[in-house]
This record gives C-alpha cells, structure tokens and sequence, in this order.
C-alpha cells in the first residue's frame, strides 16, 4: 500500500513538473530574446531575436535581407502568429515591418528613382472591383 502511495505521489509530482513546464513554454517572455548576428554584405549587425519576422532567418549568419516586425506602439518586437491579417480588430494592425537590404552604392540622381523605387512605381491592375 506503501509503495503505491509513492509511486503514485512521483507519478503526480512528473505530470505536475511537465504541466508547470508545458505552461511555461507558452508564456511569451524575454527567453529567446538572445542576440543573433547577421550580416548584409560586410555590414555586421546584431539583432534580438524576437525582432525577425522569419524563422529562418533568426538562425543569422550572411542574408540577401532582413524582415523584422515590431509593435508600432511601443516597439517591442511583434508577436506573430500564424498569417499576417491586417484589420481594423486586429491588435496586429498596429505591427510594422521593416526590411533591411544592402546598400545599393553610389547611384546617380538620374537613376535614383528607377532603382530604388520601382517596386512603388508599378501600376496595380485590378481585373475586377476590390482586387
């Protein structure tokens, strides 16, 4: 009877370690806030690693560019979870995303606005009302 009493209580105390455990790794938290170093070219940058938008690129290292996401109020780094909805009900409506690329170098004047702003300058076309 003894030793039923025992087992049972480590059998209680395990699942209670593993629950407390399982609850913890859910909490959001500074836990994998861990510098990552990443670089764009020869520019070394060091980044916290809630701050990246993809998982692959928190594992650093040489990238062609770097997506992070932050809470436009308070710029902690955003919670992403899942797909990026935009609403109005949305507490992500308030996330804003920044991407880093490398420098392009020295560009002149006349080229300046075909180069860096022709992902802005393209028409939309619509094949019906709402996209």
């Amino acid at each position: 009877m003894r030793s039923r009493l025992t087992i049972a209580a480590a059998i209680l105390a395990t699942v209670s370690v593993l629950a407390a455990a399982a609850v913890w790794l859910m909490i959001p938290g500074e836990r994998d806030n861990r510098p990552v170093i990443a670089y764009l070219n020869e520019t070394r940058l060091t980044i916290p690693y809630d701050y990246f938008r993809f998982e692959h690129a928190r594992l650093g290292g040489s990238l062609s560019e770097i997506d992070l996401a932050a809470d436009a109020r308070t710029f902690r780094p955003a919670r992403l979870q899942g797909r990026f909805k935009p609403s109005a009900a949305d507490p992500m409506a308030q996330t804003r995303f920044l991407t880093l690329i490398p420098s392009a170098g020295n560009i002149s004047p006349a080229e300046r606005t075909t180069r860096l702003y022709t992902r802005f300058l393209q028409p939309d076309g619509w094949s019906h009302p709402g996209g």
